[in-house]
């Protein structure tokens, strides 16, 4: 079995990435605010926690599937954050769709403590990220990428956008793409 990967925030997004990563062999150390999902994350077999920053002291690959731009800072540099326990070397991939000032914000910070962070939003639901068949837009640095890519591509299609916040403006693209079209299949079904 390969290093353990971290895993925090197992909800709908989480419980899938870490239902993949099971799958493929790997152990998973994870934490979630919320009691009922640390259950049912331990009885998929991954090894719970107490904390973000225990995750990050455990492992060297951290995942995070959270809902919100303040969830995210709250992990990565809150009390008992990833910030404060992660070691140099590490690499962070955040798979939520949030703020770019934000990420590019938690990026520097863990680049000073020489940890890397790969801003990772998603397309596609809880079974694809099941499947590994999500696509995901990456932005960070060339070194962090390809470092984190074998991990990655068990979880999707991994494609590098750019620098830290190029990830979160593609996804961003995209969303707005979607809504445009669901405006226009409004508006013609409204002329038909």
């Amino acid at each position: 079995m390969s290093e353990a990967v971290g895993f925090i925030g197992l909800g709908l997004m989480g419980a899938g990435f870490c239902k993949r990563l099971l799958a493929s062999g790997r152990k998973v150390v994870g934490f979630d605010l919320d009691p009922a999902r640390r259950s049912e994350a331990q009885a998929l077999g991954v090894e719970i926690v107490a904390s973000p920053a225990e995750v990050a002291r455990r492992t060297r690959l951290i995942g995070i599937a959270v809902t919100t731009t303040k969830a995210v800072d709250a992990v990565v540099s809150g009390v008992d954050g990833v910030l404060g326990a992660a070691s140099a070397g590490t690499i962070v991939i955040d798979f939520s769709t949030t703020e770019i000032a934000v990420t590019k914000k938690l990026a520097a910070a863990l680049a000073a403590k020489g940890v890397a962070f790969i801003d990772a939003p998603v397309s596609g639901g809880p079974p694809a990220a099941e499947a590994g068949t999500l696509a995901i837009m990456a932005g960070g640095t060339k070194e962090a990428i390809e470092a984190a890519r074998p991990l990655a591509e068990c979880l999707g299609l991994f494609t590098h956008m750019g620098d830290v916040g190029a990830g979160q403006a593609t996804k961003l693209v995209n969303q707005a793409l979607c809504l445009t079209n669901y405006c226009i299949v409004a508006e013609g079904l409204r002329l038909a």
